[in-house]
């Protein structure tokens, strides 16, 4: 953090929080899911990486030492630590259920996983009771995890793909449109449009209205959304 803050003297909040997100993190957590599963003490590795991140979230935003975590956290844009580690682990699971099958995480899980591979003599599914309630690795998450995943899970799904999209498939349900705000009469029009949309919406029981509203300031963006059904 010191050579971060003589590196970013010129640097506005927004660079320093892409800093941190895209290389700090990168490197911290580099291959934590080694360390990073069910069952294993997680309080000192959470302890530094808290510890980490308030400096980072202090050094971003400029606040005082005795500001309250969360609070900061929030003002940053940045979720704490054990969530987004929660987030990329299960990303970690949903990548490992698409692997294909020649790979050698395939042969250590169990025979339901492994995607008809033949299995290492040290896979889980050679494994007594007595010695499944003692191992504690990765490999042994990733089989309690991997039964979470569904089967129609498909990496290659076609509405995973571009052109396939929630604005793709409803394109008439949405509207992209730039005007003068400063003008009054055109912001008469609008508001009195979003007001119809918004009355119509509470009459149908069937309709789901979400409203979001976001701004750039200072190299900053804020972003507010509702949603709420009729």
């Amino acid at each position: 953090m010191k050579i971060l803050g003589n590196s970013g003297r010129d640097l506005s909040p927004i660079y320093k929080w892409l800093l941190y997100r895209i290389y700090v993190l990168s490197i911290v957590l580099y291959e934590f899911q080694l360390w990073y599963f069910k069952e294993v003490p997680l309080y000192q590795p959470l302890k530094g990486l808290k510890k980490m991140q308030r400096r980072v979230v202090l050094w971003i935003i400029g606040a005082f030492c005795t500001s309250s975590t969360w609070r900061v956290e929030a003002i940053a844009g940045i979720i704490p630590i054990y969530f987004y580690l929660d987030k990329i682990i299960g990303q970690h699971y949903l990548w490992i259920a698409s692997l294909p099958k020649q790979h050698a995480i395939n042969t250590l899980v169990d025979e339901h996983h492994s995607k008809k591979t033949l299995l290492h003599c040290m896979a889980t599914s050679h494994l007594t009771a007595k010695q499944w309630s003692k191992v504690k690795s990765s490999i042994m998450d990733i089989n309690n995890c991997l039964n979470k995943v569904l089967h129609y899970f498909d990496s290659l799904n076609k509405e995973l793909s571009l052109g396939f999209h929630s604005v793709n498939t409803f394109l008439d349900h949405f509207s992209f449109v730039s005007v003068n705000w400063k003008d009054p009469d055109v912001l008469t029009f609008y508001y009195n449009r979003l007001k119809n949309i918004h009355k119509n919406s509470l009459v149908n029981q069937d309709t789901m209205l979400i409203i979001i509203d976001a701004s750039v300031k200072n190299n900053i963006a804020t972003l507010i959304s509702h949603i709420c059904r009729g």
